[in-house]
Parts: structure tokens; C-alpha cells; sequence
């Protein structure tokens, strides 16, 4: 077994003047690191630095929405793939040096937050809530969002390196770690792993709650078009407190949960948090006044107002640059003319996917906008979940007991982006499941998410007009990595 480097992330550009480089845990930087913790700002700053760490290429910058993720998901032209390491990808050749590089990348910069998290956690469990400006409401908001950190970078874990429960071989693949600074323990199966992830997720929603669902300031943000933006609310203390969609706050972590429980086929809990936020006034989707607009560049391209927790790079347009100048092809959206039959009304297709300078179908999700205003509140933005999805979490756990509450949710879901044909309501459950994924498979272009659709149904993976099974092709290979490794 073997011991790997624990790194402390900090924020630099914000606490510090030096450079950007992550700090090992050694006796001399301790001191550095204590120095941190000593005021409620320096929490506030390792908890913005979770979420930096998050937001960079290696994860949900890249690699986990847009790149390595949509790759697998076939997602784009695989002849249009210009890096190797995303051709790879494609045909599903973990071993080759280029993709077993990104999935490296993936597994270290996971762990780095789950350590950085764990640090937090053991810190402010016992910290005085007066350090705080807002006192224990403030403690327990960075607390709670820090246990649905740790269980949301665990979870994306055991989705990428272990079977899905329905594939379960009863084998322990990953150690689920609540330590700093060791990421020693013992390895468990998926189902006790998940019980974890689970038990996380409900310590953050309750102690999320108080701020998010009683503090007025915070209420009233809620409302889909601030929860995005960083625009203040009148009464809101601070900038650190806006734009809540942007953290795991009670409704982001309510919604994971429901995705978590999906995942570990507990149907009715995932009904229940599904449900909260479909009967909740505050979400709806996108209206299609602000994806109409003749001028691309003032579209609402990321389709904000209907994001449920997304993460923020500031540099997210440079990250994305050169896949849409120079090597737009990459971005080809593949089997265009079958994925929205029937529904050509679908804004997904008539305002979301545009020709790119040679008259290829892209996404206009990443690509950067000229006006100044869409720029500063969408290019930033990286969805990580959707309300859409909670239409199909609830629609697939309620089936068996009520299949036409099931296929008026899907209903729902497909009429908030403009489809006006109706579903069948005499639909079986295994067809009811392909009219899911039919609709992920628009709804995901270019968002990473579809994988693990396939993966949790043992599904073939759709690749144009042709099938792919994967079977053990779903779990990647875990990295020998120095960084991480049991």
C-alpha cells in the first residue's frame, strides 16, 4: 500500500500575492495553512478554492462536460476528432498514453479536492461559529456545502472506476475518504460506498437548509434569474452569498441526492428529492424568448435560468477556444438528422446548434460570445445538473406504480424546450426508458452527462445509426498514480 502527497489548495489571487502552486502539508507550510483558517474570510477562500479546483480543464473545465466525457458519450464526428488522445477516447482505448493521461488527470484532481475538503471539514467542525460574520448560519452553510462537495467528487469516483449497481460484482473497488491528510482506508463495494456518498449528502442538506430556505435575502434569490448571476440581491450580505446555483447549496445538493439515490436504484427516496424541487416555485426552464434571438451571440447560450448547480471559469472561453477557432470540427454534433426527428420545433436544435464557419453542426454552449453581457453571465458557466433531469429521475422511479404521471413528466420536460408533439401514452417501460434517453441524448450535447445514463441502465451506448455494448468498457481503468494509489 502505498502513501501518496496530500495537497492544500488556496486560492492565491486572493489571499496571497505569490504563486499558484499547490502547498504540500510540511510543517513549515502549516503555518501558512493555519494562517488561512484563522478568520471567516480565509474559510469562505477554501471553500471558493474547492470550487475553482472543480471548475479547471481536468475536471468540469474539460475533461468531465465537454471533452474527454461527450467523447465517450459519442457525442461528435469521430472523424472530425483532431487530438488522438480524444480519437482514443472514442473507440474506448483507455491504455494508449493520451487517454490514460486524461483519466490521470481526472483521478488526481478529484482526489486533491476530496483532501482539500476533508481539510476544511476537520477545521471547522470545531470552529467557533463567531469567527463568522453571519455566525453559526454562516458556519453551517460553508459546512454543509463542504460535506456535498466531498460526497459529489466521491460519487463522480465511484460513476468513472466501478460498475454500476446494476452491474455490481460485489467486488471493493474505491476507498471512500473522510480524512485529512490521508487517503488510506479500506476499499468497500458499490453498495456500501453509496451509503456514504448518501450520508453526506443528507449532513449537507440539513445543515444547508436554515440558510437556504429561511433566510429571506436568500429566498428571494432562489428565483431562476439570480441564481446564476452574480448580480446582488438587495439585501443580500455579500458577493460570497450570491449567485447560489453556482455552489452545492440545499437545492443543488436536494437535486444530486436524487441523482445519487437513482443511481443506487432507490426509486422511491430518489421520487422524494426529485419531487421537492419539481414542486418547488423557483425553477423552470429556459423560456424561449432569451434562445430566439436572430443575433447567436445574444442567445442564452448555456440555458441558464433551468441549471440546477453549475460550476464557474472565468477562463472557461480560452479553455474552449481553440475547439471552435481552427478545429471547430471537433465539435460536430454526430447523427443530427435522426436525433430530433419529429421534433424540429425542439430549441435544442432550432436555437442551441448552429453551422459552424464550415458548415458543420456545433453546440453553441462553448462558444464565446460577443455580447459583453451573455459573456459575463454564460460563458462562465459549467452545467453539471439540470431541472431536466429531475424530470427523468421522477418519471423513471414513479413508472411502475403510475406510468401516466411518469410520461407527463417526460411530457414536461420535452414541452420546456419546445417539442409540440405529445408522447404515446401506451408506452412499456423499456420504451418509456428509450424516449429518456432519446431526450438526454439532446438535452446532454456537449455536457458529459449521457455516459453515465448508459452506464446506470447498462444501455448500449447510441452511436449514430449503430449500437456500441461496453459492458466492461464502463469502468475505467484506475491510474497508477504516485499521487493516489492503495
Amino acid at each position: 500500500m502505498k502513501y501518496g502527497k496530500i495537497y492544500l489548495f488556496i486560492l492565491a489571487v486572493v489571499l496571497f500575492s505569490s504563486c499558484n502552486d499547490w502547498l504540500t502539508v510540511t510543517p513549515q507550510n502549516k503555518t501558512q495553512e493555519d494562517d488561512l483558517f484563522k478568520t471567516g474570510d480565509g474559510y469562505r477562500v477554501a471553500l471558493n478554492g474547492l470550487y475553482q479546483q472543480m471548475s479547471e480543464n481536468s475536471l468540469y473545465g474539460q475533461e468531465l462536460t465537454w471533452g474527454f466525457m461527450s467523447v465517450l458519450s459519442q457525442n461528435y464526428v469521430y472523424d472530425n476528432l483532431k487530438s488522438q488522445r480524444y480519437k482514443d477516447a472514442g473507440a474506448y482505448e483507455y491504455g494508449t498514453s493520451g487517454c490514460s493521461s486524461i483519466i490521470d488527470g481526472i483521478w488526481r484532481k478529484l482526489y486533491n479536492t476530496i483532501a482539500n475538503c476533508n481539510n476544511l471539514l476537520q477545521r471547522i467542525e470545531t470552529e467557533n461559529p463567531g469567527l463568522f460574520e453571519l455566525k453559526e448560519l454562516e458556519r453551517n452553510m460553508i459546512m454543509g456545502e463542504a460535506y456535498s462537495i466531498r460526497a459529489f467528487c466521491q460519487f463522480e469516483l465511484l460513476r468513472l472506476f466501478a460498475p454500476a449497481p446494476v452491474t455490481d460484482d460485489k467486488k471493493v473497488y474505491l476507498v471512500y475518504v473522510t480524512e485529512y491528510p490521508t487517503l488510506v482506508g479500506k476499499k468497500l463495494p458499490v453498495t456500501d460506498y453509496l451509503d456514504l456518498v448518501i450520508d453526506d449528502l443528507k449532513k449537507g442538506k440539513n445543515l444547508l437548509a436554515t440558510f437556504d430556505t429561511i433566510e429571506p435575502y436568500v429566498v428571494g434569490e432562489q428565483a431562476y434569474w439570480f441564481r446564476m448571476e452574480c448580480s446582488s440581491y438587495p439585501s443580500s450580505p455579500g458577493a460570497f452569498f450570491n449567485a447560489r446555483g453556482t455552489h452545492l447549496d440545499y437545492y443543488a445538493t436536494t437535486a444530486l441526492l436524487a441523482r445519487v439515490y437513482q443511481y443506487a436504484n432507490m426509486q422511491e427516496l430518489a421520487l422524494k428529492e426529485a419531487r421537492e424541487i419539481l414542486e418547488c416555485e423557483y425553477f423552470d426552464f429556459t423560456p424561449e424568448s432569451q434562445l430566439s434571438m436572430d443575433q447567436v451571440n445574444d442567445r442564452n447560450q448555456k440555458a441558464h435560468c433551468d441549471i440546477m448547480f453549475s460550476l464557474f471559469n472565468n477562463q472557461e472561453n480560452k479553455i474552449a477556444e481553440s475547439y471552435y477557432n481552427g478545429i471547430a470540427g471537433f465539435m460536430e454534433i454526430k447523427d443530427m438528422t435522426n436525433l430530433f426527428t419529429g421534433d424540429g420545433d425542439d430549441y435544442r436544435k432550432a436555437y442551441m446548434v448552429i453551422k459552424s464557419y464550415d458548415s458543420k453542426d456545433i453546440s453553441i454552449k462553448w462558444r464565446e460570445s460577443s455580447n459583453q453581457e451573455v459573456f459575463n453571465q454564460q460563458n462562465p458557466l459549467i452545467p453539471v445538473i439540470r431541472l431536466s433531469e429531475m424530470y427523468y429521475i421522477a418519471g423513471e422511479a414513479i413508472f411502475d406504480k403510475d406510468p401516466g404521471q411518469a410520461i407527463d413528466w417526460l411530457d414536461e420536460a420535452r414541452l420546456g424546450r419546445g417539442c409540440k408533439t405529445r408522447l404515446p401514452r401506451e408506452l412499456t417501460k423499456a420504451q418509456y426508458l428509450e424516449r429518456v434517453i432519446q431526450d438526454a441524448r439532446r438535452e446532454y450535447i456537449a455536457e458529459g452527462q449521457l455516459f453515465y445514463l448508459y452506464k446506470r441502465l447498462n444501455h448500449p451506448v447510441i452511436d449514430g445509426d449503430k449500437t456500441i455494448e461496453l459492458g466492461a468498457k464502463f469502468v475505467l481503468p484506475i491510474p497508477d498514480s504516485d499521487l493516489v494509489s492503495f
